[in-house]
This record gives C-alpha cells, sequence and structure tokens, in this order.
C-alpha cells in the first residue's frame, strides 16, 4: 500500500521540478508554495488505506481467490467485509466470512439452526455441490457487504508467481 503513495509523490516531486522554470536565488520557489496540498492529500490517502486495510473502520477488504462463490463472487473480485458482525441480524442467503483454520472462507448462508450447544450456521460455495460443516455463530468473523470486481486479480498474480 506505501509502495505506490511513495512512488507516486516521488514521481509528482520530480515532474514538478523538471517542468519549473529556474527560479532566481532570491525568490521563494513555486513548489514549496504549492507542496503542501500535495503532501496532505498524500497522508490522507495513506492514513486511509490503512484504516482500510487494518479494520479501524469496522470493515475489512478480502481477495476472492477461489472459485467456489461463482457466479455470484469471482476470483479475483475483492470483497468488503463488515467486521464484527451481528450474529443477530444474519439471514439465510447472507454472505459470511469465517476461519477455517487460518485460511478466510466467504461463503453464503444455508442453514441457520439452534441447537442446544447455541446457534449454529451451515454455509455453502454458490459453486459448490455440497454444505460447509456447521460453525458456531461466534465463529463468523464478518459479512460481506459489497464487491468490487477484478481489483484483486493483480494481487492474486503476485502471489501465484
Amino acid at each position: 500500500v506505501i509502495t505506490p503513495i511513495v512512488g507516486m509523490t516521488l514521481f509528482r516531486s520530480l515532474a514538478a521540478d523538471a517542468l519549473e522554470e529556474p527560479q532566481r536565488h532570491f525568490e521563494q520557489p513555486r513548489r514549496v508554495q504549492k507542496a503542501w496540498p500535495g503532501w496532505v492529500a498524500t497522508i490522507d490517502v495513506a492514513a486511509a488505506a490503512v484504516a482500510l486495510f487494518t479494520g479501524v473502520l469496522g470493515v475489512r477488504p478480502l481477495v476472492v481467490a477461489e472459485t467456489s462463490m461463482e457466479p455470484a463472487l469471482i476470483r479475483g473480485d475483492v470483497v468488503i467485509v463488515r467486521e464484527p458482525v451481528d450474529v443477530a441480524g444474519l439471514a439465510i442467503g447472507d454472505i459470511v466470512m469465517y476461519r477455517q483454520g487460518t485460511m478466510p472462507v466467504t461463503h453464503r448462508i444455508v442453514r441457520i439452526e439452534d441447537t442446544p450447544g447455541g446457534l449454529m450456521i451451515t454455509t455453502r460455495g454458490d459453486n459448490n455441490r455440497s454444505e460447509d460443516t456447521p460453525v458456531a455463530a461466534d465463529a463468523i468473523d464478518g459479512k460481506v457487504v459489497f464487491a468490487v470486481p477484478w481489483v484483486g486479480r493483480i494481487a492474486l498474480w503476485v502471489r501465484d508467481h
């Protein structure tokens, strides 16, 4: 996240230097006078990116890495997951995220059962033939609120190569 921001800032600075007319030694360079809005914007974008990727805003992006949710979610889509989730507000048909070991699983709820051991939620990928093993409601980490198509393809390509 930080690398593109630093790169854009350096490029902006170099481009401004290359295009700027020579200044007299007693004049304050125009670049110094106009630099602060660019830095403020860069810091704002960096802070927003850090807040988004750390979950501070209550949402977290997640790249869809498998095809189990096609056609609703395609490999390479980025889903925005709201955390934490209000379990009482979940319904059949909602797409939720939970962890199976260390791997995040993003599947659709197909059944919610109130058992003596507590609320159990069964999910299934839209492209899967069988249901997942039921998980306790408190194991649900978040609910998908929307998806951004194709944005995560670069991240998947970098990971795979």
